[in-house]
């Protein structure tokens, strides 16, 4: 069986769509055209391909006021003087992006883009081994100068959109964890690189054939992470759980929520987060282990239950000058399970803390700095580095 990385990106986004789009269900929310305003500024998708657009322009070495001339004129801004308050801001955020690129990636050499596959052994829900090729195709890959630490590869991904804020706060909470979501695919390129260890065979097949992990950079409109290289059993792990996880999805529709996940990190302490986690991962993944049940077998009952109210309030109620309630943002994540007792009985707590703690503690373990800081020394990497270059 073959299995695309764009299939896998969309589980990981929307768990419980897998299953409803297989049974060709269909939640739809009610939209009424208002046919008396015109749109004067693009929605979520247009922004972002416009500025995707913007970006693929100045890499082929156009001038961006160029690319966004050449947009207005295909009548793809708004018109009037509307297209000048819309672009003129976003042509200097882009303009420092594009100089933080330049400057991290100032001595690599792009290498060609390549199809990727990794082959992995998953146990389906019976127990029942399954042979799975993960595919992608990565477009990104960078040869770097050579290091004494043999770290020379690299992923480098230039993206549309900003993260936000991530930091650490008091006692290892985090009130902010930027948007993980705008991470997943290059994260799942990132994990597959080093799941196949000798993609970076140099520019020459007949010079240095060394192999090692593959870094990863990902540079926003407001700010780069920097993910170390794994090795190869790290990666390997972290996808056959992944897809694991996928397979059920595909049996039926999943309880789990990465901004549910998120909670954990914003309400729990640092040391109780890790002991209820470690609680949770060595638990038989098949089992039906309640968060309770975790926190009580760490010393500490009531974790579990702070930790649920937090995440029944995200799933239930609207946050002021904030997010919408979980269950309203996410149609179909409501009508599946209207109330949050329901998704806590279809194990929604543990499997969103399952499904996306390896991607959570991937992040905030990543290097990270603001545009317009100095440039990364990207030779210099360490895999146990923790996050710095955040300013206030």
């Amino acid at each position: 069986m073959k299995l695309g990385a764009d299939a896998l990106t969309r589980f990981l986004r929307r768990p419980w769509q897998l299953g409803l789009d297989r049974l060709g269900v269909r939640f739809k929310n009610a939209e009424v055209p208002d046919e008396d305003n015109e749109p004067f500024t693009p929605d979520g998708l247009e922004n972002f391909t416009l500025t995707r657009e913007l970006l693929d322009s100045a890499l082929a070495g156009q001038s961006l006021p160029l690319a966004a001339e050449r947009l207005r004129r295909a009548g793809r801004l708004p018109a009037l003087g509307f297209a000048d308050a819309l672009i003129e801001p976003r042509l200097k955020r882009l303009e420092q992006q594009l100089t933080s690129w330049r400057d991290q990636l100032g001595d690599a050499i792009s290498l060609p883009p390549r199809t990727l596959e990794v082959p992995l052994v998953v146990h389906d829900t019976a127990g029942v081994r399954q042979r799975v090729t993960l595919t992608t195709r990565l477009t990104s890959c960078q040869q770097l100068p050579d290091d004494a630490d043999g770290e020379s590869h690299l992923l480098a991904t230039l993206e549309a959109t900003h993260f936000g804020t991530l930091k650490e706060g008091k006692e290892g909470r985090y009130k902010r964890l930027g948007k993980p979501h705008r991470l997943l695919s290059g994260y799942l390129d990132w994990l597959m690189a080093n799941a196949r260890h000798g993609l970076g065979k140099t520019i020459s097949e007949a010079t240095d054939t060394r192999s090692g992990g593959y870094q990863w950079l990902a540079v926003f409109e407001d700010r780069w992470l920097l993910f170390p290289a794994l090795r190869i059993e790290q990666a390997e792990a972290v996808l056959r759980q992944l897809v694991s996880g996928y397979a059920q999805g595909w049996q039926a529709p999943q309880a789990a929520a990465l901004e549910l996940a998120v909670t954990a990190w914003q309400v729990l302490e640092g040391e109780d987060r890790t002991a209820l986690f470690s609680a949770l991962r060595f638990a038989d993944p098949e089992a039906d282990v309640r968060l309770e049940e975790a926190a009580a077998a760490i010393g500490k009952p009531w974790l579990g239950t702070t930790l649920e109210r937090a995440m029944e309030t995200r799933f239930m109620e609207d946050t002021f000058k904030g997010p919408q309630a979980l269950r309203r943002q996410e149609g179909a994540l409501g009508e599946l399970w209207p109330e949050f007792s329901h998704f806590s009985r279809a194990d929604g707590m543990v499997r969103s803390l399952r499904l996306y703690q390896p991607l959570i503690e991937t992040m905030i373990s990543a290097r990270q700095g603001v545009l317009g800081e100095r440039a990364v020394d990207l030779s210099a990497q360490d895999a146990a580095a923790s996050t710095q270059g955040e300013s206030s």
